[in-house]
């Protein structure tokens, strides 16, 4: 559940203490929030503001829509899709081999008696 939370899905990174927002980093969940919005985003897609108040500055200085890359600097999030991409494929990868090793040490099999 705190890879979620330091993931920035549910809470904006801002909004976490300084003494602990280091967990960011090792939050598996962050790298594929990164790679998907900027999947998403980081194209030229648009979308409309609202027409009360808005978190992003270019409907208050009356702008009718939202850039898409403009989403992703709201939300924090850098414009490496890339790197996150391989980021989340290096640690999925050590994760399975940390598993493999921890299982074959902890359970060795047997050998067959005659």
């Amino acid at each position: 559940l705190g890879s979620v939370l330091f993931a920035g899905y549910f809470i904006h990174i801002d909004n976490i203490p300084v003494w602990i927002r280091w967990m960011q980093w090792i939050s598996f969940f962050k790298y594929l929030l990164g790679s998907q919005s900027t999947a998403i985003f980081a194209d030229n897609l648009r979308f409309e503001c609202a027409e009360s108040d808005s978190a992003y500055s270019v409907c208050n200085n009356g702008g009718s829509e939202i850039p898409g890359p403009h989403v992703l600097t709201n939300r924090g999030i850098q414009d490496i899709g890339l790197v996150y991409v391989l980021v989340a494929l290096f640690a999925t990868i050590a994760l399975r081999v940390a598993t493999y090793f921890t299982l074959f040490y902890r359970y060795k099999p047997k050998s067959p008696t005659f």
